[in-house]
């Protein structure tokens, strides 16, 4: 192991309840990586600085001595929903959300940008949903290099 990408990736994914992990070469320049990364299985994916400076450790005991590694937490874009649902009822209600949570899991990660088709998408496939308007939001969504985006509330209303 010297370093790649993919180095980075593995030495991360050694600590107990890291489950994703999101690397960039020359972060800062030339010489440098950024290492990000999110505990999928915790009561918030946001790790916590007890945890960031464990996988700091981890990999400053790995990488090559000329690059200089930054570990972060990425910081966490809630994106809030607002849609009118028909039929509107909470099997249908959990039935969206479960997909919405499943397009985060999936498409969610730093420098991606989120579609909203694919917000529209994953309503329209949940079980039970005829027809939706999805009021907010209502544009694609860019991530940053230091960010992660969340499913956060669900206004329902028809």
């Amino acid at each position: 192991m010297c370093g790649t990408a993919d180095d980075y990736r593995l030495w991360a994914l050694t600590v107990a309840g890291v489950t994703w992990v999101f690397v960039f070469e020359n972060y800062l320049g030339g010489g440098t990586v950024g290492v990000s990364f999110v505990m999928d299985n915790a009561p918030s994916i946001i790790p916590n600085a007890t945890k960031v400076s464990e996988v700091k450790q981890v990999i400053e005991a790995r990488r090559p001595l000329m690059v200089d590694v930054s570990v972060f937490a990425p910081k966490e874009v809630v994106v809030v929903f607002w849609l009118k649902l028909f039929p509107d009822l909470p099997e249908i209600q959990q039935a969206v959300r479960n997909e919405l949570a499943d397009l985060f899991r999936r498409e969610s990660e730093p420098c991606k940008l989120l579609l909203l088709s694919h917000f529209n998408e994953a309503i329209s496939i949940a079980a039970g949903e005829v027809d939706h308007e999805l009021v907010e939001p209502n544009k694609n969504i860019l991530l940053a290099n230091n960010q992660i985006a969340t499913l956060g509330t669900i206004t329902w209303q028809w």
